[in-house]
């Protein structure tokens, strides 16, 4: 109820409220409200209080490194539980979301992120700070499918820019985690921080239970069949950028897991380091934007021309975080061009995912591209911890991550014409 009034949702409507198609085939812009904000601002909200939610592990990592006496390797080991859960969950959630629709499995979702926090603030041990994670992670791999379904229902084929808005809150929710959380750990202690995450998932738990009215909730019963599963896998686009997205959640949750504590051990005190761990996020939310309205004439439209661009550009800026240590004047436009493109990619691969799955089929498609992505986040980042303990510099983490994404940009860029035509054709067919 409460989040009900937030965004403006009498209790009575549902989120996922399906409206009659005109006799053109078109959704009423009617149906892309609900008596209060737009579809898109409501499903921008969810993904902003899930990723606040998820997210928690970045701004925290170096206090539970410093309760723990973690080494480099074990606190990578938090992010990659926390994508472990989220693959456990990311290709049934998707196929659950085309059965029992987004609304009940958001519910489930952030009912998820209450058990979670509440393991977390009642952790004694790192195991059971992971086992927490876990939970987290599996909760998260619930909501995009989600928000993505609920979108392309609103929106298509006009869907480039709502869900492009929509990603904003994936850094927006990471802005106010690595605000609020860092000030509570250290005025508190870490498990309070725990609870204000138990609070926001409640909040979002009451809306989905008390918003719900009596009338039965529209879903997509199309049933999900061996040969349907077998082209999804057949997918090339699919398959080839989510492989490359797999590389850049690698690179990103490094970013995010490291980036402080890299600051830190530069002689950065921990309060700038936040500071510059909040400019990043906020660069992020830039950036999803810059990508989303100028995906119609950057490169001539071709979005998987522009993803190679911004893995390029990740590249390139990943390798240069080591040389901003201790200068302002470099790390503080650093930090934003790192926000807007190693952060800031999931934008635009979300729309190329959300575009190449044939009507009524958004949630597995994501779910399938989400567990492939989410491997490179669980793989990625203890390895990248394992650099820093083997070599105990940050420096070499930094280079070979960044060389990696230059290489998988060029590679990219030349199977990019080939892509393109698969992906056109995949457009007409779902169309």
């Amino acid at each position: 109820m409460i989040l009900s009034v937030i965004l403006g949702i009498p209790c009575s409507q549902q989120i996922e409220n399906f409206k009659p198609q005109s006799k053109s085939g078109k959704r009423k812009m009617s149906s892309r409200k609900i008596q209060g904000l737009p579809i898109y601002l409501q499903m921008m909200i969810l993904q902003a209080m899930g990723s606040f939610n998820t997210s928690s592990y970045a701004p925290l990592n170096i206090f539970l490194k410093a309760d723990f006496l973690l080494n480099a390797a074990q606190v990578g080991l938090i992010t990659s539980f926390t994508f472990i859960g989220t693959i456990f969950t990311s290709f049934l959630s998707g196929i659950l979301v085309d059965r029992i629709g987004p609304r009940n499995t958001l519910a489930i979702s952030f009912a998820s992120f209450g058990l979670a926090s509440f393991t977390a603030f009642l952790a004694s041990s790192y195991y059971v700070i992971l086992l927490g994670y876990v939970i987290l992670g599996a909760g998260y791999g619930m909501v995009t499918p989600s928000t993505n379904s609920s979108i392309m229902h609103h929106y298509s084929p006009n869907h480039v820019r709502p869900m492009g808005i929509k990603q904003t809150g994936v850094p927006i929710g990471a802005i106010f985690s690595a605000v609020l959380l860092p000030f509570v750990a250290t005025h508190f202690s870490v498990g309070v921080s725990y609870l204000v995450i138990l609070l926001v998932s409640v909040v979002a738990l009451f809306s989905m239970i008390f918003g719900k009215d009596s009338s039965p909730q529209p879903v997509i019963k199309s049933a999900i069949s061996r040969e349907e599963l077998k082209n999804v896998f057949r997918n090339r686009t699919l398959i080839t950028i989510s492989a490359v997205a797999a590389f850049l959640a690698w690179s990103q949750q490094t970013v995010l897991s490291y980036y402080v504590i890299f600051n830190e051990s530069g002689g950065t005190s921990v309060y700038v380091a936040e500071i510059m761990l909040a400019i990043l996020l906020f660069g992020s939310i830039t950036g999803r934007i810059i990508w989303t309205f100028s995906s119609n004439w950057i490169l001539g439209g071709n979005l998987i021309r522009i993803f190679s661009l911004i893995v390029f550009l990740s590249g390139t800026f990943v390798i240069l975080i080591p040389f901003s240590v201790g200068n302002m004047f470099l790390a503080i436009p650093l930090a934003l061009a790192l926000g807007m493109t190693t952060v800031a990619w999931n934008s635009t691969y979300v729309t190329i995912i959300s575009e190449v799955a044939p009507k009524g089929k958004v949630g597995i498609f994501s779910g399938l591209s989400l567990t492939i992505l989410y491997a490179g986040a669980i793989i990625g980042t203890p390895l990248s911890g394992f650099i820093v303990d083997l070599t105990n510099s940050f420096v070499q983490m930094w280079l070979v991550v960044g060389t990696v994404l230059l290489v998988l940009s060029v590679t990219l860029t030349l199977t990019a014409k080939r892509l393109r035509l698969d992906y056109q054709a995949e457009r007409v067919y779902k169309i």
